[in-house]
């Protein structure tokens, strides 16, 4: 499921814990880890906030898989603005991260601020994916050695492809189409 921070109310959450028909997979866009930022984007909320429904999830669903939304260079950010969102990305640490670059817009009031210069932005959308990258190797390294319920939703002839109920991604080799088939993985590497 996928919401605005300031829309996912713990009743949400606690459904999609309790369900067994729903997966424990939450997007949830944070779009930048600087209060300062996440003002001058009319977000509504604070990274303080967002983190909050992220301790809340995380109670509820030990287990949860999280991705997120996160912009780079949105205008007046500094090096500091956006070493708070390396610091979100690692107090987090989200399965999967969709990166931007901030594109000015014209007629938006983003559109009068002091723009960032495309070379840093560009520089740090390459930091902010590297250290992803990272978060994600670690993620998936403490994976090895469990099992997983795979719900498996393709085949190429020499390997099933699915995921787990959290949307880690499994693909295991068979020559059998598993296509539609739910079933135990054991994670080996």
């Amino acid at each position: 499921m996928t919401s605005h921070p300031k829309d996912l109310s713990d009743g949400v959450i606690e459904t999609v814990a309790a369900s067994r028909k729903l997966a424990r997979f939450v997007h949830l866009p944070f779009q930048a880890g600087s209060d300062r930022i996440l003002m001058l984007m009319n977000r509504k909320y604070t990274a303080g906030d967002y983190l909050r429904r992220i301790d809340t999830i995380r109670r509820a669903m030990p287990d949860a898989g999280l991705s997120s939304d996160v912009m780079v260079g949105f205008p007046t950010e500094t090096e500091e603005d956006f070493a708070d969102t390396i610091r979100m990305i690692e107090r987090v640490r989200f399965d999967n991260l969709y990166t931007f670059i901030y594109s000015r817009r014209s007629g938006t009031p983003a559109d009068t601020m002091e723009q960032v210069a495309l070379p840093v932005k560009k520089d740090r959308i390459r930091r902010l994916i590297e250290r992803q990258a990272e978060i994600g190797e670690a993620l998936a390294a403490e994976a090895v050695g469990r099992t997983y319920e795979v719900l498996f939703d393709s085949f190429d002839g020499r390997a099933a492809g699915g995921r787990t109920e959290t949307g880690r991604a499994v693909t295991v080799p068979s020559d059998t189409d598993l296509t539609g088939r739910v079933l135990p993985v054991k994670i080996t590497r």
